[in-house]
C-alpha cells in the first residue's frame, strides 16, 4: 500500500512532498491535486469541485488546465471551519456543496 493510500501515515504523504517544488525565495511551495486535498479534509472530490464553482471552498491555484491547492491553504481553511457547538444559524449559514447539483438540474429542466 503506498504512503497515499494508507490513512494512518503523514499528511501530506512522501511522494507528494518529493514533487513539492523548492523555490529560492520563498523556500518549500507544496502543491496537491484536488484529490489529495479531499482525501485529507474526508471530503469528496466533487465536493471540493462544487465550492470552487459556488464559492467557501479552500483557495486553489490554476496552472494552465491544472487546479491545485496550497497544503498551507488546506490547512488554515480547515481549522477556521473549527466549531465548538452546532447552533441552528451556523447550520442554516452553510453552504452545502451539492447545491451545485440542484443548480445544474433545475437550468437542465429549464430549457
Amino acid at each position: 500500500m503506498s504512503d497515499c493510500q494508507n490513512p494512518h501515515t503523514r499528511w501530506p504523504p512522501v511522494e507528494i512532498m518529493r514533487r513539492a517544488q523548492e523555490v529560492d525565495d520563498t523556500g518549500l511551495v507544496p502543491f496537491v491535486d484536488t484529490e489529495a486535498a479531499a482525501r485529507y479534509l474526508a471530503l469528496s472530490p466533487h465536493s471540493l469541485e462544487c465550492y470552487r464553482s459556488l464559492g467557501g471552498g479552500p483557495p486553489f491555484y490554476k496552472f494552465g488546465n491544472f487546479v491545485r491547492y496550497a497544503v498551507s491553504d488546506v490547512e488554515s481553511w480547515a481549522a477556521e471551519r473549527r466549531h465548538d457547538r452546532t447552533a441552528r444559524e451556523m447550520r442554516a449559514s452553510t453552504k452545502a456543496p451539492c447545491a451545485c447539483r440542484l443548480a445544474a438540474s433545475s437550468l437542465y429542466y429549464a430549457r
